[in-house]
């Protein structure tokens, strides 16, 4: 289908920051929309690439605990970035994304560790990648399907799409960027991790909005400079529901089945 928005690509939104000491400035299209706000895994990029100007000396980021708290608007995004700590083996930065007054919209805190030697390595597991002979690519459909999905290739191997009333609590994505990458880098596997939607939406056959208010994000191995941009899948689980809150769970593998990432967040449901 045609895209009546134009939009640029992840990597063309990261390259637009302008920084002021400890404020950083990106520029986000509407092609990012998710409903009324940008797309929370865009969000946490915009952070990360604006915390790590503040660490003293470069580091992988081994965890980000995120907490989206309101509608973040297209156009230009404001972040702010504090280092809270750094020690020996780690630092610790806060980074908050601002509204014209200087509200908070988004928050985050971003732990960064340097590897050291230690006796005590257990690797993450590889799992089976399994794509079964036809998988479903996600269907744009106008007015339901979020904007920014357009920068994603997108296939369902296993559960059911929001809104077909199939129910379950598994659901897993074969993912990859449908935008020219130059390099997968911590920014986009943020993104890779946060497309996966309210599991709960699968039990319901009408739209509603659902959301995410809480995410915390663990990355297991630092990101190799050849990553691809293709081949990648996310197994979430819904673990608990009710009260219109959910929470769940998941685990972004690599093209090779090696675990990348493991994802909790804390969704609500208006339903």
């Amino acid at each position: 289908m045609t895209d009546p928005i134009p939009s640029l690509s992840l990597d063309a939104l990261l390259a637009s920051r302008r920084d002021q000491e400890a404020e950083s400035r990106f520029e986000a299209d509407a092609g990012w929309l998710q409903g009324r706000s940008l797309f929370g895994g865009l969000q946490a990029a915009f952070l990360l690439a604006a915390m790590r100007r503040q660490l003293p000396q470069p580091a992988p980021l081994r965890s980000l605990q995120v907490s989206f708290i309101g509608p973040v608007p297209a156009g230009e995004v404001r972040i702010r970035a504090q280092l809270l700590r750094a020690g020996r083996t780690a630092a610790q930065v806060e980074g908050r994304l601002l509204d014209a007054s200087g509200a908070t919209l988004c928050a985050a805190i971003a732990l960064f560790g340097p590897a050291r030697e230690s006796v005590v390595r257990i690797p993450p597991p590889a799992v089976p990648i399994d794509w079964p002979p036809a998988t479903r690519p996600v269907p744009r459909v106008p007015g339901m399907t979020p904007e920014f999905l357009r920068h994603f290739h997108m296939h369902w191997l296993e559960g059911h799409p929001p809104y077909s009333g199939g129910g379950g609590t598994r659901v897993s994505l074969g993912l990859g960027f449908a935008d020219p990458v130059a390099a997968i880098g911590e920014e986009h596997l943020l993104a890779l991790a946060d497309v996966i939607p309210p599991l709960g939406l699968s039990h319901l056959r009408s739209p509603t909005n659902g959301s995410s208010v809480g995410w915390m994000l663990e990355l297991l191995e630092p990101v190799a400079a050849d990553t691809p941009a293709q081949g990648w899948q996310f197994r979430a689980e819904l673990q608990s529901a009710g009260h219109g809150y959910l929470s769940q769970s998941g685990v972004l593998l690599r093209p090779d089945g090696v675990p990348a990432a493991l994802s909790r967040q804390t969704m609500v449901i208006f339903a």
